[in-house]
């Protein structure tokens, strides 16, 4: 009887279920950037199973508890969908890569550049770069932004620039994991009055080579400085005199007679370092 009452009594314990989670789609997921997409988790014979989802990086997408994938930002990101049987179950997980991208994946593209020039920004303001793709709906599935100076700008996953400090930097991008990269230069100075792309010179030259001024007389050279392309002449140009004491120049190429009976020769440089000279009499 007492052996008979044991075997009878719960002493042998039921095999666990051998669950499987099963995300669809089952094939790789691209989601654009600003859109969702759904992920729908199942198990066998499991009809009302509830899951939890989680992103490895919210930066570039997030997922709700219902699975719905919203792209934020470029790269790849892995969603997991967690399941416990009961409270005190040991949770299983199934993993999925999520791309978020943008364009048409079956169409590959050709360049990817940015607006022609430099960039030029007063100190503690930002600017967005564009990037401007060939053909417009091409593939691009990753975008990684450098700044070669923090201290001057950065710059984050979304093209943002931010001027905090003064000076030079250079601004670069990948695409695609590379294949396609490309950079501006970027420059911040009290100066500037709003951040903007500007051409810069590919030559400079004086309509005249020698100028004849009195002394205490004044003139205004940028009238007579030629910069080619014409796109360019809002341009910074630095001017320098070679003697001071005898014609002297101002931020604005705005040059005064001092002494008389001497020359001294004006150069004016473009922020790219091209430059042209005048002798002053």
């Amino acid at each position: 009887l007492i052996i008979s009452l044991l075997t009878k009594g719960g002493s042998s314990s039921s095999t666990p279920k051998d669950y499987k989670i099963v995300i669809s789609p089952q094939e790789d997921v691209i989601v654009q950037m600003g859109h969702s997409t759904p992920l729908e988790a199942t198990i066998e014979n499991e009809k009302n199973a509830t899951f939890n989802w989680k992103s490895s990086d919210e930066n570039i997408a997030t997922v709700d508890s219902d699975g719905i994938v919203k792209g934020i930002n470029y790269g790849s990101v892995v969603i997991t969908a967690s399941y416990k049987a009961s409270a005190d179950s040991t949770p299983i997980e199934e993993k999925k890569t999520v791309t978020v991208a943008t364009g048409n994946k079956d169409v590959s593209l050709n360049t990817v550049s940015l607006k022609k020039g430099e960039l030029f920004m007063p100190l503690s303001s930002e600017y967005k770069l564009t990037l401007m793709l060939d053909p417009y709906n091409g593939f691009v599935e990753n975008v990684e932004y450098i700044s070669s100076n923090t201290s001057v700008v950065t710059v984050d996953n979304s093209g943002n620039i931010k001027s905090v400090g003064l000076g030079d930097a250079v601004v670069s991008y990948k695409v695609n994991n590379g294949y396609f990269n490309g950079s501006i230069n970027v420059h911040v100075d009290s100066c500037y009055r709003e951040a903007l792309v500007l051409e810069t010179p590919d030559s400079l030259s004086f309509d005249s080579k020698l100028v004849k001024i009195k002394v205490d007389e004044r003139e205004q050279l940028s009238n007579i400085l030629s910069i080619e392309p014409q796109s360019a002449s809002r341009s910074k140009i630095t001017w320098k005199s070679s003697d001071e004491s005898v014609v002297s120049v101002d931020e604005n190429g705005i040059i005064t007679g001092v002494r008389s009976g001497s020359n001294a020769t004006i150069t004016a440089t473009a922020i790219n370092g091209e430059s042209a000279k005048l002798m002053l009499k």
